[in-house]
């Protein structure tokens, strides 16, 4: 972290798309940033934290690392591993799917949505980076199943009225 806030204060614009960082960061960093986001998820859960509030801090963390191209770190230990709490709302909201519309279940809605496209970005770019020309066949089977799961994602979000999906 202190190696990129380094990068970006060189940088006179700090905007992240012009800084440069290395494709992959050492071992020894990689576990450390996956320890402390394994903790402080772990201990947001423990505290009972609303599972819409969860994921949407979720999708802000993988976000930002995306923004920081750690793509494979978010993918492997923001999204990835904390899928299972997508599904729990994601389960919760198909269970309620007929009740009144409101702002609690468009906020779930958009946050499931947000969940699962992010996931797929992050998939999307950590293949590309390893594979750029998509020459390898694991790699052009990845991508197709991204965009199954985009495809997943729009027909989630389709399946509920058109005032909840545009709130």
């Amino acid at each position: 972290a202190g190696k990129l806030a380094e990068l970006i204060r060189q940088v006179k614009d700090p905007d992240v798309e012009f800084v440069d960082l290395p494709r992959s960061l050492p071992h020894k960093e990689v576990l450390q940033w996956s320890e402390q986001l394994s903790q402080a998820f772990f201990k947001a859960w423990s505290q009972r934290v609303e599972p819409v509030e969860f994921i949407e801090k979720v999708c802000h963390c993988g976000e930002a690392l995306m923004n920081h191209r750690q793509f494979a770190l978010a993918y492997s230990e923001v999204y990835l591993r904390l899928s299972d709490r997508c599904l729990q709302l994601k389960t919760d909201l198909e269970a309620a799917k007929k009740g009144p519309s409101d702002d609690s279940r468009a906020r779930k809605v958009a946050a499931v949505a947000r969940f699962k496209l992010g996931r797929c970005m992050a998939l999307y770019q950590q293949t590309i980076r390893r594979d750029d020309g998509a020459k390898r066949k694991d790699t052009v089977e990845t991508l197709r199943d991204v965009m199954k799961d985009i495809l997943s994602a729009v027909k989630f979000v389709n399946e509920f009225e058109v005032s909840l999906r545009e709130a």
